[in-house]
C-alpha cells in the first residue's frame, strides 16, 4: 500500500470527505512515519534469500533485524554440482530401489551396504563434533557466521526478518491494517490537541477536540496493549540442544524484576546469545535468574541448563548492568 493510500484513508476517517482538516498531506505523512517507527519492533514477517555459502556472510544489503533460520539450499547434493552422484544421494533410497523395483537387481549390493555404513558413520561423527548449521548474527556489523558439520555445497538459504524503511515495503495485510489503525489513532490525537487548545464558551456549537483526543488515546492504548499481548515473544536460549525457553513474562513472575526498558534490553541480549557456544577465554556462563534471587529466598541456586546461557565476554558486562538496573528494589 502506498503512502498516498494511508493519507487518503486517514483524511476520510477524520473528515468524512466533506470537512476541512487541520493537517495537510505532509503532516499526515509524518504521522504515518511515526506510527511506522513504533510498529517496526513488532513486525515479524520474514523473507528468504539464497546466497553463495561462506562462513561469514555480509547481510547488510538485506537490512535484517534478525536472522530466523538457515537452511541448505540443496537437500540432495552437497558437492555444489548440478549432477547428483551416489556419494551425495541417500544410500538407503538407492538400496530400496535396487531391491524392490522391477528394473533393479542385486548387482553391486555389497557396495551399497558399504556406502551406507560410511555415510551413516560420517553423519554421526559430524553431529557429535559440531552442531550443523548453527549460526550467530552480529547486529553491529550485520555479519552472519555459519558453522556446518558437513559440506553444505555452494549456496545457503537464509530466512530473516527485514527492516522496513518505507510503508511501501509492507505487503502483509495484517501489518497494513495495524499500521493504518495506529496512524489513525495518532492523527486523532494530533487533531484533538489542535482543536482543544482554545475553548469556546458562548458559541452555538461546541468543538469536538476533547472527544476526538480521548478517542485517539483510547484507540492507541488498546492497540499497544494488543501488540504487547500478541507478541509475548519466546526467546529460545538454547534451542540447538532442546526446547529451553525464557520469556520476559516468566522473569516478571519471579517478582524480582521491574518491567522497564532495561529488562527488555536484558532479554534481548540473552536472545542474541542464544547460539553462542563455549569458547575458552572468550565466553562466560550467565545465570538468567540471578543467584542472589535464590539466596534471598534461601533456595538452592538453579545451575541447570535451563537457567544458564553462554555469552560472549563483551556481552557479559552489559548483561549484568541491565539486570541490576532491571531488578526490583522491593
Amino acid at each position: 500500500m502506498k503512502m498516498s493510500g494511508y493519507v487518503d484513508e486517514i483524511k476520510l476517517a477524520l473528515t468524512g470527505g466533506v470537512l476541512d482538516l487541520e493537517l495537510d498531506d505532509a503532516a499526515l505523512q509524518k504521522v504515518v512515519n511515526s506510527a511506522m517507527r513504533e510498529l517496526q519492533r513488532y513486525i515479524c514477517s520474514t523473507k528468504i534469500v539464497t546466497l553463495p555459502y561462506k562462513r561469514c556472510i555480509d547481510m547488510s544489503p538485506y537490512k535484517p533485524n534478525a536472522i530466523a533460520r538457515v537452511y541448505r539450499a540443496r537437500a540432495d547434493a552437497t558437492n555444489g554440482d548440478g549432477d547428483v552422484s551416489y556419494e551425495t544421494t541417500d544410500p538407503v533410497q538407492v538400496g530400496l530401489w535396487q531391491l524392490t523395483s522391477n528394473t533393479g537387481n542385486m548387482y553391486n549390493f555389497t557396495d551399497y551396504v558399504s556406502r551406507f555404513a560410511s555415510w551413516s558413520t560420517m553423519q554421526q561423527i559430524g553431529n557429535t563434533l559440531s552442531t550443523d548449521l548453527i549460526f550467530y548474527y552480529e547486529d553491529s556489523t550485520k555479519h552472519l557466521y555459519i558453522n556446518t558439520s558437513l559440506d553444505i555445497g555452494s549456496s545457503v538459504t537464509i530466512e530473516y526478518v527485514p527492516r522496513y524503511d518505507s510503508v511501501d515495503e509492507i505487503t502483509s495485510d495484517y501489518w497494513i491494517d495495524v499500521l493504518m489503525r495506529m496512524s489513525k489513532a495518532i492523527a486523532k490525537i494530533t487533531v484533538g490537541r489542535i482543536r482543544s487548545k482554545y475553548q469556546q464558551s458562548n458559541a452555538l456549537w461546541t468543538n469536538d477536540g476533547e472527544a476526538i483526543l480521548a478517542e485517539g488515546n483510547a484507540e492507541l492504548e488498546e492497540l499497544r496493549t494488543q501488540l504487547k499481548h500478541d507478541t509475548q515473544l519466546l526467546y529460545p536460549v538454547d534451542w540447538w540442544r532442546g526446547s529451553i525457553l525464557i520469556t520476559k513474562e516468566a522473569l516478571l513472575k519471579t517478582g524480582y524484576f521491574l518491567d522497564n526498558k532495561y529488562l527488555d534490553m536484558y532479554v534481548d541480549l540473552l536472545y542474541k546469545n542464544r547460539n553462542t557456544l563455549y569458547i575458552r577465554n572468550a565466553t562466560n556462563n550467565h545465570h538468567i535468574i540471578p543467584k542472589s534471587y535464590y539466596k534471598r529466598l534461601k533456595k538452592p541456586i538453579n545451575n541447570s541448563s535451563e537457567n544458564i546461557v553462554t555469552v560472549l565476554f563483551k556481552d557479559h558486562l552489559p548483561l549484568g548492568s541491565y539486570k541490576r538496573i532491571g531488578l526490583s528494589l522491593q
